[in-house]
């Protein structure tokens, strides 16, 4: 095969990952999911995955939702879900400023505030980490609701209107609100012991850094390992650019097919 033919290959798998590609791999060999809760997912042929993608963050906190669940459900039963003002607009602000009070602004933005130059913020990194980001102007974080969605949330130093920023409806701003409020709680019960669990087997695919986990593969080899990953029960980050997370919860034999992969 020229060589050509074998970047051409390369490419064409790198172009499958996905979220349409990821999940019919997951499908194609598990079938549907059936119920998602704590760092787990539930399949129809009765198989456990231990869920190291996490929706890219947004499920850090578990897939249960904690309260922030309750607030989604309580919010629509309310019937507000339409284009108009709600006390969570206030409420949603004050719960980014709990969590970061040094930022005056804080904004809704799509996927493309992610690929811009603003770094991503993610709870539990090293002080390093967090140095460098909270030294910027602004930066981006993924909500901590494990809803699917593209969507960011944008937090700024200087107090004006943010042109890039798009609505959300008022169901999804209370769950987004609460789930802050979830994590402030829960930001002191987990440490490096918590995370360090797994190390003996991960560390021979992954540099981790707190509860992330960054491949030691190369992005050509990426497609291979996520499928090797499923094989073994394992979802990881479909992104060679989006770590993958510690599964918080679960215990060290969740990952007994991967250790001896």
């Amino acid at each position: 095969m020229s060589n050509c033919a074998i970047i051409c290959n390369v490419e064409n798998k790198m172009n499958r990952q996905g979220d349409e590609w990821f999940s019919q791999q997951i499908f194609s060999r598990y079938g549907e999911i059936k119920r998602a809760r704590g760092p787990f997912l539930y399949t129809e042929k009765g198989v456990r995955l231990t869920d190291l993608y996490q929706m890219a963050g947004r499920a850090i906190l578990g897939w249960n939702g904690g309260k922030s669940r309750l607030a989604f459900k309580n919010t629509i039963e309310r019937g507000q879900t339409g284009f108009f003002v709600t006390h969570f607009d206030h409420q949603f602000e004050k719960s980014c400023k709990a969590l970061f009070p040094d930022f005056n602004s804080f904004s809704f933005v799509s996927s493309s505030g992610k690929n811009s130059s603003l770094p991503v913020w993610r709870p539990w990194l090293p002080q390093l980490d967090e140095k460098v980001i909270f030294e910027s102007e602004s930066f981006v974080f993924v909500p901590f609701f494990p809803f699917a969605n593209e969507l960011y949330i944008k937090a700024s130093k200087k107090s004006e209107p943010d042109f890039e920023g798009v609505y959300v409806n008022p169901a999804l701003k209370a769950a987004y609100t609460r789930s802050i409020y979830d994590l402030i709680a829960e930001l002191p019960k987990r440490n490096e012991d918590d995370f360090s669990v797994f190390d003996k087997t991960l560390s021979k695919f992954f540099v981790r850094k707190g509860p992330y986990l960054y491949p030691l593969c190369t992005p050509q080899d990426y497609p291979d390992f996520i499928e090797l990953c499923l094989d073994n029960n394992v979802v990881i980050s479909p992104d060679y650019e989006t770590p993958s997370i510690i599964p918080f919860g679960a215990d060290y034999g969740v990952l007994r097919g991967l250790r001896k992969a």
